[in-house]
């Protein structure tokens, strides 16, 4: 960033992005932008704090309403499998077996299914072939009529999950619009920035927001611990740069 710091992000994650123009017509015009899109000169949004990712905060927040509370832990059960299942075969080889199952699957996709920055599959025949590959290795302990209906759950969820997340871009762009034109806006809709600005949301006193012009982008994957993620270090001989 201009200011000097700068941020690891995950290279399928997604960031809150406001117009290069700065012109604030309504929420709409605040972008939720993926990493690989953003580009020197984007201005974007993150929480100061232990994670500077948004939209994980607020998913999180909206996850742990009381009606939401299981949810996460029902559309994830399987991983705990898929992770045992990587002891004893290599991600390639769970790739190569869901292929032969008819689903498209690469080594890559297996690694991330398992970790926490990934829900799962995102197509409904791959999850499924997945679930039944984990029993057929016996790490999932149903077969028949009950490995369809653990399937099924899983997947409602996983859906319900991915749902909320998007409740959650919304709910972040309707608080940082009514923000930002609050602190910075005037009647021509434009709002001026400087290269790092700080704000805090209406009725949250505690969550700081920072605005951020970005400066460079380094395209080359650094594998760092998942803390690091959406956290703002002054990266100044960060081990993990090399």
């Amino acid at each position: 960033f201009y200011d000097g710091t700068g941020s690891f992000f995950p290279e399928d994650g997604r960031v809150i992005t406001l117009p290069a123009d700065c012109k604030l017509a309504d929420e709409g015009d605040l972008c939720m932008a993926r990493i690989e899109d953003v580009c020197e000169g984007d201005m974007i949004v993150m929480r100061s704090g232990d994670s500077g990712i948004l939209v994980d905060e607020a998913s999180e927040r909206i996850l742990g309403h009381k009606d939401n509370e299981n949810l996460f832990d029902m559309a994830t059960d399987w991983k705990d499998s898929l992770d045992a299942l990587l002891v004893t075969h290599t991600s390639e080889e769970v790739a190569v077996a869901l292929r032969e199952r008819g689903s498209s699957a690469s080594a890559a996709s297996i690694q991330k299914w398992a970790g926490p920055d990934v829900l799962g599959p995102r197509n409904e025949h791959v999850f499924r072939e997945l679930v039944y590959l984990l029993a057929e290795k016996g790490k999932i302990q149903k077969v028949g009529s009950e490995l369809t209906s653990y399937a099924d759950i899983c997947w409602k969820n996983l859906q319900e999950v991915r749902s909320l997340h998007q409740k959650a871009g919304s709910l972040i762009r309707h608080d940082l619009f009514k923000a930002l034109f609050s602190r910075f806006g005037n009647k021509s809709g434009v709002v001026s920035l400087s290269d790092r600005e700080s704000i805090r949301l209406d009725g949250n006193t505690e969550t700081q927001l920072l605005i951020l012009r970005v400066a460079a982008v380094d395209t080359s994957v650094a594998y760092v611990q998942p803390s690091r993620l959406g956290k703002i270090d002054d990266l100044g001989g960060n081990k993990w740069l090399g």
